[in-house]
């Protein structure tokens, strides 16, 4: 059991090994399963190698991100006026109830 174990991290540690050589070929538009069949480097299941190739992409795109001081995302205030956390609440509140009667016309027009 720990064999298997052993060996997946052999498997996906040649994966992102590779990854240099992979992502040009992915960010061209070549299908997965075309570049799984063609690396002959190593042999891994399709479903091992796009999990893989998942993990590799979500690590980048997290690391891809601005940091500030330790670590933290840098968040930039918005513009004056530009954005109200409360918008959607007030258009709710002036907006006609359905279940409120308007009334009807005054009793001079109706006579």
């Amino acid at each position: 059991m720990s064999e298997v174990s052993k060996d997946r991290r052999k498997l996906t540690r040649r994966i992102r090994d590779a990854w240099p050589k992979l992502e040009p070929l992915i960010d061209a538009g070549y299908p997965l399963i075309d570049i799984w069949a063609d690396w002959t480097d190593f042999k891994v299941s399709y479903r091992h190698f796009i999990r893989t190739i998942r993990k590799i992409r979500k690590a980048q795109s997290v690391t891809a991100r601005p940091t500030g001081v330790a670590g933290k995302v840098v968040v930039t205030p918005p513009a004056q006026g530009a954005f109200d956390p409360l918008k959607n609440l007030k258009d709710h509140e002036n907006r006609p109830k359905p279940h409120e009667y308007p009334g009807t016309r005054p009793a001079e027009d109706l006579i």
